[in-house]
């Protein structure tokens, strides 16, 4: 991937080695400590609705003649990231959280934590593996941060940036898949 890194100066400079520029990660560290003047994020588009990667919770056995129920308890936590892999939390999570409510006029929420009990059938001399996966969010946009005082030459700078999260009452999805027992 590019480096997404836009300076407020269009001017054609001299040369300019990889010194002469802060990472990503350096940028979003200043806004999240509050070294900037301002910063904020602007989402562009759309937001888009997916489901993230399921994750294995658990599995049920039944080797005996007749059909059984099983309990399966888990805990399960989605978090905010986005595409320089920068955990959306905190001040960052804040002003992402504002600027989707503005936007878009849905609640933002950077984590969302769930734990309960799934409750299973499992049919006589059969097996079946759990799984959980949550319905998030991706929203495309641009970070905007201003400085008093010329950080690396510049007074502002812009990083596109995509962020998967959650709005506000995202379903947490299930999944049994039959599976060979070992009885």
């Amino acid at each position: 991937m590019t480096s997404a890194l836009i300076p407020a100066c269009y001017l054609s400079a001299p040369f300019v080695s990889a010194e002469n520029t802060p990472t990503t990660k350096n940028l979003l560290e200043m806004c999240s400590s509050g070294s900037t003047d301002y910063c904020t994020f602007h989402p562009e588009g759309d937001p888009v609705v997916f489901e993230e990667d399921i994750a294995f919770i658990g599995s049920v056995e039944n080797c005996t003649g007749s059909t059984s129920t099983r309990v399966v308890h888990y805990d399960a936590t989605s978090r905010t990231s986005d595409t320089w892999g920068t955990d959306i939390s905190g001040k960052l999570g804040e002003i992402v959280s504002a600027s989707i409510m503005y936007s878009y006029r849905h609640e933002f929420s950077t984590t969302d934590t769930k734990s309960d009990e799934i409750r299973q059938d499992v049919k006589p001399h059969s097996a079946v593996n759990l799984y959980i996966s949550k319905e998030k969010t991706r929203i495309r946009g641009r970070w905007e941060m201003h400085f008093g005082y010329r950080y690396y030459g510049h007074y502002y700078w812009y990083i596109h940036d995509t962020i998967e999260g959650q709005l506000k009452g995202q379903a947490w999805n299930m999944r049994s898949v039959n599976t060979n027992p070992h009885c």
